[in-house]
């Protein structure tokens, strides 16, 4: 064996080792983002070649997108497929997914349509966030689609309308 049953109880008990020894967080994704959102509204949060967004305007994007997502009839437990380029507007999309309560599917835009279209049917998607339409013809035209080009992101969207819990996004 590779370790001892006593050093294999204390990874699980501890959670994933750490080199700090720190324990992992106890909350969900969306809820540990929050802290950050509360704790260092200003501080950058991402950033690509176009521009960056501080984790305050990164969470005020996801909502605005979530509201979007839940209009187009996103619920709990229905999966959404990310279809952007990587950048900054992709943890948009994903923590919008996450606020509905939603499972993303990434996309690989560089793979074969045939290869996205089978991942996007055997995924059963909701719907798939795009950049634009050009894009949008590298996927199955029976697809939702929400196009991130036409959308109003910042529609400073209460947070009421997107309660974040200790277990709702798990």
């Amino acid at each position: 064996p590779l370790c001892c049953d006593t050093t294999i109880k204390q990874i699980l008990d501890q959670g994933s080792p750490r080199i700090s020894g720190e324990r992992l967080p106890q909350g969900t994704i969306t809820s540990e983002f929050i802290k950050l959102v509360d704790s260092q509204p200003d501080a950058l949060a991402v950033s690509d070649m176009n521009g960056s967004f501080t984790y305050k305007k990164l969470d005020e994007r996801a909502r605005g997108l979530a509201k979007e997502l839940k209009s187009l009839g996103v619920v709990p437990g229905d999966r959404v497929a990310i279809f952007i380029p990587r950048g900054r507007d992709w943890p948009v999309a994903m923590l919008a997914i996450l606020y509905t309560c939603a499972s993303f599917v990434p996309i690989d835009m560089n793979s074969a349509k045939e290869r996205n279209n089978l991942i996007l049917e055997d995924a059963d998607v909701r719907c798939v966030i795009v950049c634009d339409k050009q894009s949008s013809s590298l996927i199955s035209k029976t697809i939702g689609r929400l196009y991130l080009d036409e959308v109003d992101l910042d529609l400073n969207v209460p947070r009421s309308d997107f309660p974040v819990g200790d277990k709702s996004d798990v």
